[in-house]
């Protein structure tokens, strides 16, 4: 079973952010200066994830709220549709960005999740959803993407679930920008990745001042094309990164299949690894590959140069189900891949 079938597939870099807030909740501006702002970046995407209990779909006495489908639907005139009619200037104004509308929210495990690219949205304030009714909610969307926000914060690892992983896809490895701390969360990534969640790796500047982009710290997103559909298409099969510098492209592969795969493999197989780490800007002090409770595994020693190519090889065995690349450059920055996943017969 593979996340992406295409081996020979070439992807492009797509820098951005994917949780940002605006004055429709906690943050400054609406989305269309957002947009705007973070274009003049020279990023490639901005996702807005206003909290929904903030909306005034929520606060002005539940006026989108449909009780029949127990869930806040649009209605013109409201900041989630004027969200959404922003979203659709700035991508038709422009070919080189993409805007999308989503929402943040509590959940059941503590902290936040946000749900990206929905039609509709919770209250997840008031409304107190457990593992399946949440899970039930986001099955009913159509093509969502769901990410664990901040897990530094009042965040418990949970049981794997299938049936929220097919939407749950990605986790913060690091987040915050100006003038809140910036936060590395990779200990809880890999605690998730232990238990068995299938989750790509991002960086959130969660922006409640008028500065989207002005920190380092992105999300790389690697897809065919800049649109909607294909940065939903590959958030969706965990083709990310996160890096703290704005111009690390990295290539991580198994056996020539992208990061985000899971590859059936029998005990004893050799994979053999792929990784190209380019940064014009910060130069690479070392790589390590690393893998179960955040193991190093391997580790090369880059000498501080800004193109790194290194194919190291392992043998499967029981005790390693998934493999993540870590960049260290010279200023201390962090760049984190996406899994790639190794399935056995042991662990299938």
């Amino acid at each position: 079973m593979y996340n992406d079938p295409s081996k020979n597939a070439k992807y492009n870099f797509y820098f951005g952010i994917p949780h940002t807030h605006t004055s429709y909740s906690d943050g400054q501006g609406r989305p269309i200066d957002a947009f705007e702002y973070a274009r003049g970046k020279n990023l490639n995407f901005l996702f807005i994830a206003d909290h929904s209990n903030f909306l005034d779909g929520v606060k002005h006495k539940n006026f989108e709220y449909n009780k029949q489908k127990k869930q806040y639907c649009e209605m013109e005139g409201s900041q989630w549709c004027s969200t959404r009619k922003e979203v659709e200037f700035t991508n038709n104004k422009y070919k080189d960005f993409v805007a999308l509308r989503g929402f943040e929210m509590r959940w059941f495990a503590g902290g936040h999740i946000s749900i990206l690219n929905s039609q509709n949205y919770l209250n997840g304030r008031k409304q107190h959803y457990n593992m399946d009714k949440l899970t039930n909610w986001l099955g009913s969307q159509n093509n969502v993407v769901a990410t664990i926000n901040h897990p530094n914060r009042s965040f418990a690892p949970i049981k794997y679930n299938i049936e929220l992983n097919k939407v749950l896809k990605l986790v913060e490895v690091g987040n915050g920008a100006f003038p809140r701390n910036y936060i590395r969360c990779e200990s809880n990534y890999y605690k998730l990745l232990d238990l068995g969640w299938q989750l790509g790796a991002i960086n959130g500047q969660d922006n409640h001042i008028c500065n989207w982009g002005d920190s380092d710290n992105l999300t790389v997103i690697l897809a065919e094309a800049l649109n909607k559909d294909a940065l939903i298409d590959a958030m969706g099969k965990l083709r990310t990164y996160s890096t703290e510098t704005r111009s690390l492209k990295l290539i991580f592969k198994a056996n020539n299949f992208w990061m985000g795969s899971t590859i059936n493999a029998n005990n004893n197989d050799l994979i053999n690894f792929e990784i190209s780490a380019d940064d014009k800007s910060v130069p690479i002090e070392k790589i390590q590959l690393i893998s179960k409770g955040g193991s190093i595994i391997k580790e090369l020693q880059c000498n501080n140069m800004n193109k790194v190519t290194w194919r190291p090889s392992l043998i499967v065995n029981n005790n390693e189900s998934w493999y993540i690349v870590k960049i260290i450059h010279s200023n201390g920055s962090w760049g984190i891949s996406s899994p790639i996943f190794i399935k056995t017969k042991d662990n299938y």
